[in-house]
């Protein structure tokens, strides 16, 4: 619901922080292709604009290609989700989830 309300009406929760995708240059290009995304999840509010909120609690993400109004939440990656995003194994298959979700929405 509160995902929902962020995305639709730009009201963001105490708990939601950071929300990026995953552009990084050592990145998987199916993860840019497919243009995978991570919101950065809080355990307490920090009053800080939302790109200087950062966690290593990610909600990773990605919207559908022909309806971007729906959204696929592939895995909460916690603890050490800088550290998980790094596996590229793991991120192949995120990456593979987005583009069948993708290909169908």
């Amino acid at each position: 619901m509160d995902f929902r309300r962020y995305k639709q009406e730009g009201v963001l929760p105490d708990l939601f922080s950071r929300d990026v995708p995953y552009d990084h240059p050592n990145i998987l290009p199916i993860l840019k292709q497919e243009e995978v995304k991570h919101l950065h999840l809080l355990e307490q509010p920090i009053r800080k604009l939302q790109f200087y909120r950062t966690s290593d609690s990610h909600l990773v993400y990605c919207e559908g290609f022909s309806n971007p109004d729906i959204y696929l939440f592939m895995a909460l990656l916690r603890p050490d989700a800088h550290q998980q995003a790094r596996q590229n194994e793991v991120m192949y298959q995120l990456g593979i989830m987005a583009q069948n979700f993708r290909n169908r929405y």
